[in-house]
């Protein structure tokens, strides 16, 4: 069987790709993978790598300017053109497609897959939902990205999920029969060449963090809202950080003094993986206070550092974290209920002994091997 994994844009490109292809591969000896992409970070190890055009600067990454978009839009069109000549000439079995972002605000992406099933007929497409619905979409713009996501269907011969849940909203949501519907669980995510360093502090604080993209459905602000509800006693108890550029403008200067009144650090800005790491390493938590997600690379990364993690109650967390107690998960949206949380984690009220041993059965289950076996036997289900 060969396999071709399409992420038009890398928006996989620094870990979940290369992981993903190298699973398969070690599965799918004979047939190959081959990624198509406009960028591999690291090296392509047992598969191939066909990189396509980058136009758009690595510092342009999460931006929301008008000038940006159209950029990202002709290089996406231009690899589109690619993809589909290499696709009529090298004829693979199947064809991963990872992220469709033109039907996430205008489509006609439907006219794309329609040539390519006339021009390749024996072309198997999949399609992997990450998420169900495109973050910050709401209203009307909802209701006709519905409407764009079903009119693909007839050209979609199965989807990969990485939850039950998640499987069970794409059905209900896209009228999608779930016979074309597998769940992958999302393999974890590994801190390359990081070694733990050894720190301890004697100052009896504890040091929490937030990580990754900041968006409003991340919830930072519940965050800092929460510690602002501490009793002054706890609040010199606990230092907060959040890690990551706030790709949302407004929630960052909404909550900027509010943050540097607490002593909470913020630091809006892309860092290196060796400086999110050792930041990670040096926490005592690990915060997830999100409104809303599918699954969470977030999350996935945090399980391989195997420290005490919170998240918010909402299904996907409570599903990926399987045989967490109920007590340890905050109501979403909810900053007093992580306020209370936090106080019971300063307090030495949460076992952090099951929280482990959890977390270490959780780094078995969600091995790379199982998510590739899984997406392999959706391959062959689909005749």
């Amino acid at each position: 069987m060969k396999i071709a994994i399409l992420d038009i844009t890398s928006r996989n490109a620094a870990q979940y790709n290369p992981a993903l292809c190298k699973a398969l591969s070690d599965i799918n000896k004979e047939g190959g993978v081959t990624l198509v992409a406009p960028k591999l970070h690291g090296v392509a190890n047992g598969f191939k790598f066909k990189k396509l055009l980058t136009i758009v600067p690595d510092k342009w990454a999460g931006g929301e300017d008008r000038i940006k978009r159209v950029v990202r839009a002709i290089e996406v069109v231009l690899n589109y053109l690619f993809v589909f000549f290499y696709l009529v000439f090298k004829r693979p079995d199947v064809l991963h497609i990872q992220w469709l972002p033109f039907v996430e605000f205008m489509g006609g992406e439907k006219y794309y897959l329609m040539l390519l099933k006339k021009f390749v007929p024996k072309l198997k497409i999949f399609y992997t939902a990450h998420n169900i619905y495109p973050h910050r979409l709401s209203g009307g713009r909802k209701e006709a990205y519905i409407h764009r996501f079903i009119s693909l269907d007839k050209y979609i011969d199965g989807y990969l999920v990485h939850l039950i849940s998640a499987k069970e909203e794409l059905s209900g949501e896209f009228n999608i029969p779930q016979s074309k519907i597998f769940v992958a669980y999302h393999g974890i995510y590994v801190a390359e060449n990081y070694l733990p360093s050894e720190h301890s502090f004697s100052d009896g604080v504890k040091r929490v963090i937030m990580y990754g993209f900041q968006n409003k459905y991340k919830g930072a602000d519940i965050l800092i809202d929460a510690i602002c509800l501490l009793p002054e006693e706890y609040k010199k108890k606990i230092s907060a950080k959040i890690v990551g550029l706030a790709t949302d403008k407004d929630l960052y200067s909404s909550c900027q003094e509010k943050a540097k009144a607490l002593n909470v650090e913020w630091i809006n800005d892309f860092v290196s993986d060796e400086t999110l790491y050792d930041a990670i390493g040096k926490s005592d938590l690990i915060l997830l206070p999100y409104r809303k997600i599918s699954q969470s690379g977030v999350l996935l990364l945090a399980l391989s550092f195997h420290k005490p993690i919170l998240t918010s109650d909402l299904p996907s967390f409570k599903e990926t974290l399987e045989g967490y107690p109920d007590e340890y998960f905050f109501k979403s949206e909810n900053p007093q209920s992580l306020s209370d949380l936090l106080k019971k984690f300063i307090d030495g009220e949460i076992n952090l002994d099951v929280q482990m041993k959890v977390i270490d059965n959780l780094n078995e289950k969600y091995s790379w091997h199982n998510t590739a076996l899984n997406t392999i036997n959706a391959y062959r289900t689909i005749s």
